[in-house]
């Protein structure tokens, strides 16, 4: 989703990355599936609160395959923006500025810290 918060956080490169991942959502089909897999998921919710929580262990799996495929999708979306913006720099840098949510965070933000939390990823800048 494009919100004017993020036109404001975000320069032109950096919101190309965004069309591109939300692009690569619509593309694989993600929608009909994130829709579907958010129905289940509350289902299986309901399922728990009348069975007092019992439902829970049946439906426990099922959720844990939903999670893992949903942050699949976003890893999928992610190499998208990459494909397009072609600069892994300007989807780091994107990355950074969702994650924390406004300029004043992001400033406070260290790049290479930020890389090593992500479990040592290179921009291949030499950064």
């Amino acid at each position: 989703m494009v919100t004017s918060g993020l036109l404001e956080l975000l320069t032109d490169d950096e919101l190309l990355y965004v069309f591109g991942h939300e692009l690569g959502h619509w593309q694989a089909n993600h929608v009909l599936y994130k829709m579907a897999s958010h129905l289940i998921s509350e289902a299986a919710a309901t399922i728990a609160d009348y069975t007092l929580g019992l439902g829970r262990l049946l439906t426990a799996p099922l959720q844990l395959a939903i999670l893992k495929w949903d942050r699949c999708s976003e890893l999928t979306a992610d190499r998208a923006g990459l494909l397009v913006v072609r600069r892994a720099d300007v989807a780091i840098r994107t990355l950074m500025k969702l994650t924390g949510g406004s300029r004043f965070i992001y400033e406070q933000m260290d790049y290479q810290e930020f890389l090593r939390q992500a479990g040592g990823i290179s921009d291949g800048s030499g950064r």
